[in-house]
């Protein structure tokens, strides 16, 4: 049966005895990225000409022509 080697998990509950105090502190890795990449999507979206195209596709197709947009590629690349 194949098995994925383990990613290595952060312990952040070094400061507590509680044995399942520490074990609900043990964070994996990839949710330290996934956070940190939420964070800066919702900075992009709301900060950055990219960001507000693709809003403006996704609330109005009309609105997004207006400004010379095409809705289709946006939506392709986006």
């Amino acid at each position: 049966q194949p098995s994925a080697p383990d990613l290595p998990a952060i312990p952040f509950g070094n400061w507590s005895d509680i044995p399942q105090v520490q074990a609900a502190l043990n964070v994996n890795v990839l949710f330290l990225i996934g956070a940190a990449l939420a964070v800066f999507l919702w900075w992009a979206f709301r900060n950055t000409r990219i960001g507000l195209i693709v809003r403006v596709v996704g609330d109005s197709a009309d609105a997004a022509r207006a400004m010379g947009l095409n809705p289709n590629t946006v939506r392709l690349l986006a």
